[in-house]
């Protein structure tokens, strides 16, 4: 497991250059993809694009403030929390930020292995809940922007969850899957390597805690407080996978 807090992270370079933000998910992590917390300016103008080489899906969760995108493929595009925008390579989109404050964005790239197929995706929140996308977990939700009819090989969710007692943990262990989850609110600690390492969430308004499950590390999760996180997968899953802490470790069974 690689653990990074973005408050201890500079900001760098994204695969797109005309990008800059806190690397949270590098390739050497081996997770398929990468991720970064970025951050634009009111009244900022960006173009979001995969770079020439190698050509990449990109994918945007946008966490808060607003804009406006206008895409290659002819269509608007609108920024707003809880709004994921995922483009294949072949799709630039050019986006203004119209809100006062910043639009933070966590952006996400992956291989296209299909680079001649266009494909767009832009979907809510507010679209999601009470649909099938809607995941019961036991103690809250997972929303599942991302999955696999969407043509993306990652999925992208929105999860939250209520506080547990001090003594109850989850036990969870992805042995088909790569997960990246970060923390955008509450506090958790993770445990792995039979509890010899652990490591507690550091958020704030502006930065997060990631847990990147690069090695299909067997851990527990202790929510503190209720939650908010975004996760990652890979593979990407169906979307009708749920989980079953009777047995022990909770994961899920390989993507069909």
């Amino acid at each position: 497991m690689i653990v990074r807090h973005s408050i201890d992270l500079v900001e760098v370079p994204l695969p797109n250059p005309n990008l800059r933000g806190k690397q949270l998910v590098a390739t050497e992590d081996g997770m398929n993809y990468t991720a970064y917390d970025v951050f634009l300016q009111p009244g900022e103008t960006v173009c979001l694009t995969s770079p020439p080489s190698p050509l990449l899906n990109h994918v945007y969760y946008c966490v808060s403030g607003s804009g406006t995108g206008t895409a290659s493929n002819g269509r608007v595009y609108e920024f707003a929390p809880d709004v994921v925008v995922a483009f294949s390579s072949g799709i630039t989109c050019t986006v203004k930020v119209t809100s006062g404050e910043k639009l933070r964005l966590f952006c996400i790239f992956c291989d296209d292995v299909e680079p001649s197929v266009d494909r767009a995706v832009a979907r809510s929140l507010s679209e999601i809940v009470g649909t099938d996308r809607d995941i019961d977990w036991g103690r809250g939700h997972i929303r599942r922007f991302l999955r696999k009819s969407d043509g993306f090989p990652i999925s992208v969710h929105n999860a939250n969850g209520e506080a547990s007692s001090a003594d109850t943990k989850y036990g969870i262990c992805y042995k088909h899957h790569v997960e990246s989850v970060y923390f955008l609110k509450g506090r958790a600690t993770y445990t792995w390597e039979e509890g010899a390492k652990e490591a507690e969430t550091r958020v704030d308004a502006a930065n997060g805690t990631i847990y990147n499950m690069n090695a299909h590390d067997p851990h527990h999760v202790t929510a503190h407080e209720n939650f908010e996180a975004l996760c990652v997968f890979h593979p990407v899953l169906v979307g009708n996978e749920n989980h079953d802490f009777s047995q022990g470790y909770s994961g899920y069974k390989p993507s069909e």
